[in-house]
């Protein structure tokens, strides 16, 4: 049966084979012990003094870090791969960056020539050669980076609930910040209405079987789970990271708007300095309002997916009816498609280029602030 199921989920040309028995196998594996786990809290006692005894808590805390496991495997995907590699790449540019600022500095107090013996020693020509060769390194990262985010537009664009997605659309996801979000949502939604696809398809082939029906959903359940947990993880890094440092950007731009202002009373060669600080300003507080609104957006799939969850959770337990559970996962994977328009953020329109060429630049700051958070 689980050959089947992974022949049928590779046909359906969702995952690699290797992966298809992966996603299953995993997924399959730890939603049984949650099952177990799940049966085993409804007789277990809320406190207990004998350590030898499990609690609910005790539980509760088994069946979480197993939703870990199945979120982990629900992520696999060569899409996550990509922007792994995107991450890595970008990364990589900025030590590049920060490497060419160090020469130029170096530079300053370099040789122009020096003897045969002071090898120590290296030249403006020599520093000239490796500030080249970083930025030659920058600019092949900057093409691979363009490459891999063509590849996953690409694949974004094949998914049947986002083929009417704009290119405009797309590309502005990839402007922000949030295409990490929206991305690991979307990879984790896709590889969910797979499952069910296949999950659903394969109950009717077993006739309808009460038990391979009853281990089917107690799969389907604690997928919706472990969907609502993503959205969870990404709602928090919305907040405690891209938000935060979005502030902190915000406030620092306005004090420092502040000071310029009073100089330039003084001084009008600080007139070019505040129209930059105004710029920033301006666009920042876009940035603000976009993130804010896709946060919604997110707050809003989190709600549907929890109504999904619950509805779940409650037939799962109710149930024995293998032709309703059957029904039941039907009618919930029209739901779940219908979440995929949630994770395309809306199109920025912004003033002028200027306004666009920092809205990036933002977008780059916070991403930094992510990988440290």
């Amino acid at each position: 049966m689980h050959y089947l199921l992974c022949c049928a989920l590779f046909m359906a040309g969702l995952v690699s084979p290797a992966q298809a028995s992966d996603i299953l196998s995993q997924v399959g594996s730890h939603a049984d012990k949650a099952s177990d786990l799940l049966s085993n809290r409804a007789s277990a006692p809320e406190n207990s003094l004998n350590p030898f005894t499990s609690t609910q808590n005790d539980y509760d805390a088994e069946i979480s870090a197993l939703l870990d496991k199945i979120l982990k495997a629900l992520s696999d995907d060569d899409l996550i791969d990509m922007k792994n590699k995107i991450n890595r790449l970008k990364s990589d540019n900025t030590k590049n960056e920060m490497f060419i600022s160090d020469l130029t500095i170096r530079k300053i107090e370099s040789p122009v020539s020096k003897k045969w013996y002071e090898v120590h020693k290296t030249t403006k020509n020599e520093i000239d050669q490796q500030i080249l060769n970083k930025r030659e390194e920058i600019e092949e990262n900057t093409n691979l980076i363009q490459s891999l985010q063509n590849e996953i537009k690409a694949g974004l664009k094949n998914e049947p609930s986002l083929r009417n997605i704009s290119s405009e659309q797309l590309d502005s996801l990839f402007s922000t910040v949030m295409a990490e979000s929206s991305l690991e949502l979307i990879v984790v939604l896709k590889n969910i209405i797979g499952l069910i696809d296949v999950l659903k398809n394969n109950l009717l082939d077993s006739g309808e079987n009460i038990h391979i029906a009853q281990k089917y959903y107690s799969i389907y359940y604690f997928m919706t789970e472990a969907y609502v947990r993503q959205h969870d993880i990404v709602l928090n890094r919305y907040e405690q990271v891209y938000e935060a440092a979005l502030l902190t950007i915000i406030n620092e731009n306005k004090k420092l708007m502040a000071q310029t202002q009073q100089l330039l009373t003084q001084d009008g060669s600080y007139g070019a300095n505040y129209r930059s600080q105004q710029i920033t300003d301006r666009t920042a507080e876009l940035y603000l309002r976009h993130l804010r609104e896709q946060r919604r957006e997110v707050e809003k799939s989190r709600a549907k997916a929890m109504e999904m969850a619950t509805l779940a959770e409650n037939t799962y337990k109710t149930v024995n009816i293998a032709q309703r559970l059957g029904q039941v996962m039907q009618e919930n994977q029209q739901e779940y498609e219908q979440l995929f328009s949630l994770q395309i953020p809306e199109l920025i329109n912004f003033e002028n280029k200027e306004m666009e060429q920092e809205f990036l630049k933002l977008t780059e700051r916070l991403q930094a602030a992510g990988r440290r958070g």
